[in-house]
């Protein structure tokens, strides 16, 4: 939000008509088209996790706060990436935004105010991730035990501690997450290895995992 609002204040119209159209003079539809076609798998990632609602769908005490959440989660992230893009784009050139270093609004905000706004956004990117790295790893782990109390996936994932945590599930989705930590190591390109391996198991596990909560709740997948 602080970026956001910063960014709307330093807002160029120059830089950002420039931007949008590409950046090269050529005002037409197919230069727009093809920096959207450029985007769409950062898109897909972007919106991984969206689904959180219903994959704890059995803590909801109503029903209709899983749709109401899935609806609102998915409304804000689209608010955010929409703003922060945008704003971006009325800041800095195209060939500056391209070349700055990761993470790239810590850049663009110290083009803004100075060295201050790169520390900023860098210890709220460490909060993000450790948030997100703990949300992650309880979600994978309700992806397994959801289908396992349904009988597809090994029973042994629906074990629950007295707290009524699914330990082996947990245990097994961290083994997974750093395997895959480690053979990252050896990825030539790890952000794009994991930009499409993300997207592509996306599709496959988003199926897998609501056909088990419909199985779970006895109900036709069409109903979710």
């Amino acid at each position: 939000v602080v970026f956001i609002v910063i960014a709307i204040v330093a807002f160029k119209g120059g830089v950002f008509a420039d931007n949008f159209w590409g950046g090269d003079g050529n005002y037409s539809w197919s230069s727009l088209f093809e920096q959207a076609k450029g985007t769409m798998l950062i898109t897909v990632f972007v919106f991984l996790g969206i689904e959180g609602a219903s994959v704890y769908s059995r803590f909801a005490r109503k029903r209709e706060d899983v749709g109401r959440a899935t609806v609102i989660g998915f409304l804000s992230v689209l608010a955010v990436l929409m703003l922060v893009t945008l704003t971006s784009y009325g800041v800095l050139p195209q060939s500056e935004l391209a070349a700055v270093s990761q993470p790239s609004v810590a850049s663009v905000l110290e083009s803004i105010v100075g060295p201050w706004g790169s520390v900023f956004i860098k210890a709220g990117a460490v909060l993000s991730v450790l948030g997100a790295y703990l949300a992650w790893t309880l979600m994978a782990a309700e992806m397994l035990y959801i289908p396992a109390k349904s009988q597809d996936m090994p029973k042994f994932l629906t074990r629950e501690n007295s707290h009524g945590a699914p330990v082996p599930a947990l245990i097994m989705a961290g083994g997974l997450v750093q395997l895959l930590l480690v053979l990252l190591l050896f990825a030539s390109d790890a952000l794009d290895f994991m930009l499409d391996l993300t997207a592509a198991l996306a599709l496959l596990g988003g199926a897998f995992e609501l056909s088990g909560i419909a199985r779970m709740h006895e109900r036709p997948i069409g109903d979710l």
